[in-house]
């Protein structure tokens, strides 16, 4: 098996921004398979930047490409699968982590779900994997679990040395280990895994050490640790997260299917709270670590992907809100975009906002970027109109950087070359710019509306319920 970095993939069809205002006949697009090497949607108005990828996942549908898209919650993930064209409604698989509101909110079965198996991972081999595989989950479920109150080093000690052996044996799962680390500790799960290998045998002497120490807290951090873990499993109707999946994701990069995921790291307030609803923490940690394990899944199986294979956007929207941790995660992801057929998309607020270690690796290994700029970044001459309640601005003349020096100074971006590719104004222009804009070539494109809403709702809970058939499990 070659490295992924010796492997040629073919690039999504150019992605197109959107009309050309001199020439509304002309269209303004990225060229083709730039999104493969990593892509950051960045402002301060999520309608905006949404409205932009779904224009993207719909021109991608229509062209015959698979993707995933993830939103951190609310109707933005009913809203897109509304606007796919007809013929790749089948192909659509719907994944939720709050299966009760989604059912509550259309009619959808409500004893079934789509579930996948969070703790399966491929035995690590130098010989095919870059990266551990199981290193690789491990890390990115303690971010995911580092967002808990209950979360500290002495926890991340104890996780870190059991979730290898979930992870490699079969007969070994995660409810086992969270009852033996509520009852009886590490001894208890040492007998359990008595016949473990040379690695598990190592974590459990590594993690008995630990606990046999000095810890910084009074509390028994095993009793938390199982606590975590027991919070993944919800059994309304099937356990999302633990047992066996119905759907493995990973086929979706080998056969163009459409994974839509709507997850619950949102709090929701006023209306949208349901009465006696579990708002707790349980619902964004197993949102967390729902992306985690879709992630990585997609990441494993790109690593085997065969030459020539299309790139598959992984599209996150509301970044912020699905980040946990120090994201380390997207920031793998990030630094093998290019190498492996999967394009990760991330839409979420300015760099500046987010964790050092994320806002380098997007600066460090991203190569496009698109801005939706907000007030600070419109042109000096934007007069607002109170008749239209908006901001009549002419579009800026090629060669002008005004914008873009603004945000490069925000930034703190050392120079122009390190500003993003593509410029997004709020008053329906968008701006190619990068190394050549230096020298002058700003090309402007109109900001696509949101596409058109194809399908009413009955259509959408009818597709999800197919989605559900076909893909998914009910009571056991």
């Amino acid at each position: 098996m070659p490295r992924s970095s010796e492997m040629v993939h073919r690039g999504v069809d150019a992605t197109r921004i959107g009309p050309d205002p001199a020439d509304p006949s002309a269209s303004i697009s990225l060229p083709d398979g730039d999104l493969g090497a990593g892509c950051y949607v960045e402002g301060t108005d999520p309608g905006l930047q949404g409205a932009l990828l779904d224009s993207w996942c719909v021109q991608w549908a229509e062209a015959g490409y698979g993707f995933c898209y993830v939103h951190p919650g609310g109707t933005a993930p009913r809203e897109l699968l509304a606007r796919l064209p007809a013929d790749r409604l089948d192909d659509v698989v719907w994944i939720d982590v709050d299966r009760s509101r989604v059912a509550r909110d259309l009619v959808v079965p409500e004893d079934r779900r789509v579930t996948i198996d969070a703790f399966d991972a491929p035995v690590p081999d130098p010989a095919t994997f870059e990266l551990d595989p199981v290193n690789a989950r491990v890390n990115a479920y303690l971010d995911a679990f580092s967002e808990a109150p209950e979360f500290d080093w002495n926890v991340a000690r104890v996780l870190s040395s059991v979730l290898p052996a979930v992870f490699l044996r079969d007969d070994v799962g995660y409810a086992d280990v969270g009852k033996a680390l509520e009852s009886k500790g590490l001894d208890d799960l040492a007998v359990a895994l008595e016949d473990a290998d040379e690695r598990g045998r190592q974590a459990l002497a590594v993690a008995k050490h630990a606990m046999d120490g000095p810890l910084d807290r009074a509390r028994d951090p095993s009793i938390d640790a199982a606590w975590l873990l027991e919070q993944l499993g919800d059994a309304h109707p099937e356990d999302l997260l633990v047992g066996d999946g119905s759907y493995d994701i990973g086929r979706a990069l080998l056969e163009n299917d459409i994974v839509i995921v709507t997850g619950e790291a949102l709090e929701p307030t006023g209306e949208d709270r349901p009465p006696a609803r579990k708002t707790d923490r349980t619902a964004q940690l197993r949102t967390h670590v729902l992306v985690a394990a879709l992630c990585c899944r997609l990441q494993e199986v790109a690593a085997f992907a065969p030459p020539a294979s299309s790139m598959f956007p992984l599209v996150l929207d509301g970044f912020d809100d699905l980040l946990a941790g120090e994201g380390d995660l997207f920031q793998r992801l990030l630094r093998t975009s290019g190498d492996l057929p999967l394009a990760p998309i991330f839409s979420g607020p300015p760099p500046s906002e987010l964790p050092e270690a994320i806002r380098l690796a997007i600066a460090d290994h991203v190569a496009t970027r698109v801005l939706v700029t907000d007030e600070e970044t419109r042109h000096p001459a934007a007069e607002f109109d109170s008749a239209t309640d908006s901001y009549q601005t002419a579009a800026l003349g090629p060669g002008s950087m005004e914008a873009v020096e603004r945000y490069v100074q925000r930034e703190g971006l050392d120079s122009m070359p390190e500003a993003p590719l593509c410029w997004c104004r709020v008053d329906a222009t968008a701006r190619a710019a990068g190394v050549d804009a230096v020298h002058g070539a700003i090309q402007p494109a109109v900001v696509p509306k949101r596409p058109e809403r194809r399908h009413p709702p009955e259509e959408v809970a009818a597709t999800i319920a197919r989605s559900i058939d076909r893909h998914g499990i009910g009571p056991t």
